[in-house]
């Protein structure tokens, strides 16, 4: 609740970003501002569920009773997917990889302009997040073949990895890159960024996998 109070209060200190009249960019706010709204469905289902559990898990809420978790994550996952591919489809003249040069790749460092590779790299992650979802929903209720078999379906979108465009988080505090310095707070912030997304990939994700389908 907080962090959905503190991203509207930015919002409609910058609604121009989804109000302003220019066509610039039209497809993604429009996908950004659906994306928003699912997430505050979200936050205000969650939100009652846990003031009032009895509640929620007989009738719900008036404004939800409709929807369950399955359909909300679904719609999510598609979202993020729609949201990635109208910012690459809306941008891509103006952000294609050659035209830039980002001393660091992504959003930490204040100079950087995200790039088109950059976008479809984040596209794959969304997917990730889409099978995700599908594999936690379904998976509990099958049999032990039957979970093996998921597990690998849930696992096989990584191979594809390579055929996405790959930012290296090292090459962003890399003191032989022109313009880095690993010292600096961005370059201990990346170095922070690596490590977090190691344990993401193997333990929270591979390895929440595993442990749901063995048990």
């Amino acid at each position: 609740a907080m962090y959905m109070t503190i991203l509207l209060s930015v919002v409609t200190q910058n609604h121009k970003m989804f109000t302003g009249k220019i066509n610039y960019g039209k497809r993604h706010r429009v996908a950004g501002a659906f994306h928003l709204m699912i997430l505050l469905l979200y936050t205000l289902q969650l939100h009652y569920e846990a003031f009032w559990p009895v509640q929620a898990s007989s009738v719900g809420p008036p404004i939800l009773h409709f929807i369950d978790h399955l359909a909300l994550d679904i719609t999510l996952g598609l979202s993020g997917i729609i949201l990635t591919h109208t910012a690459i489809y809306d941008f891509r003249s103006a952000h294609q990889d050659a035209r830039i040069n980002n001393v660091a790749s992504g959003a930490l460092d204040s100079a950087s302009t995200i790039t088109v590779g950059e976008m479809l790299e984040h596209s794959f992650y969304q997917i990730i997040n889409l099978v995700q979802i599908i594999f936690l929903h379904t998976v509990s209720e099958k049999s032990l073949l039957s979970r093996m078999v998921a597990l690998f379906a849930v696992t096989v979108p990584w191979i594809f990895r390579q055929s996405f465009p790959i930012n290296s988080f090292s090459a962003n505090y890399n003191s032989t890159k022109p313009g880095t310095d690993p010292t600096s707070l961005i370059g201990i912030l990346y170095r922070i960024k690596k490590y977090q997304y190691l344990f993401y990939k193997h333990f929270m994700l591979h390895g929440l996998n595993v442990s749901v389908a063995m048990w």
